[in-house]
């Protein structure tokens, strides 16, 4: 599976849509990409045309609790998401895809916390940690990232003969809103059954990232919706529903 068929493939996972304008996941989506973009002052919203500058912004927006919160947060699923993907007894047959892609976030995510620029992966470091791929697949679908405007390849400052792999925002924003999302769901499915879980949830959601508590009450409207016999959701198939599992 190509990258760009994996990351529209996930987008399109969250457009489940409920008949007669019902509660559906895609509206939740969409509040969850808003909340996103408010925590971002509207003069940096713009992705910078040089991705060094990029990086050095990011450090400044660390500064706030907010944003600081949900960049820990996504390394977190990252190397979440990583463990599963590389053990193949529980991953899917494009796991060397998504786990590349993951592989790619979970450094930038890194570098941005250790504000060290140089901790930005390159293809080297992605062939070491996948043996299982082989090296000329790995710089095949880094290209074809960065053809598709998923990926930027910038010469490292400290040697020009190696490229550092930076995710453009798109990318970032994809994989925050898929994993916010799945969040907002996780809380809709234990608010009635795990109490502890569903309090935990709340917390991050309301505390640490600062997010309209709302939209965890829709998502428990949502989950309802999906489990109302009544009701036929139209769903492409059945991997749609794997993204909240």
């Amino acid at each position: 599976m190509e990258i760009i068929s994996y990351s529209e493939g996930m987008t399109n996972m969250l457009h489940l849509k409920a008949s007669n304008g019902a509660p559906s996941a895609a509206t939740l989506a969409d509040m969850v990409h808003r909340q996103i973009l408010a925590i971002i002052p509207e003069r940096v919203k713009t992705e910078h045309r040089c991705p060094l500058a990029q990086f050095e912004r990011t450090q400044a927006k660390l500064q706030s609790k907010q944003f600081a919160a949900l960049y820990v947060y996504g390394q977190r699923m990252c190397r979440v998401d990583l463990i599963g993907e590389w053990v193949p007894a529980a991953a899917r047959p494009d796991r060397h895809t998504r786990g590349l892609w993951l592989a790619i976030l979970d450094a930038r995510f890194s570098a941005g916390m250790a504000n060290d620029v140089g901790l930005h992966a390159t293809a080297a470091d992605l062939i070491k940690i996948m043996p299982q791929v082989s090296p000329p697949t790995i710089r095949r679908e880094i290209k074809d990232m960065a053809d598709r405007g998923l990926l930027k390849l910038v010469s490292d400052p400290a040697d020009q003969r190696r490229n550092l792999l930076f995710p453009a925002q798109r990318l970032m924003h994809i994989f925050f809103e898929i994993s916010l999302t799945k969040m907002a769901m996780q809380y809709g499915l234990t608010r009635d059954t795990d109490r502890l879980a569903a309090a935990t949830f709340h917390t991050r959601w309301c505390q640490d990232f600062l997010f309209d508590p709302e939209i965890l009450e829709y998502a428990r409207k949502v989950v309802t919706e999906m489990y109302t016999v009544s009701r036929v959701l139209e769903v492409d198939s059945k991997q749609q529903l794997a993204v909240f599992s």
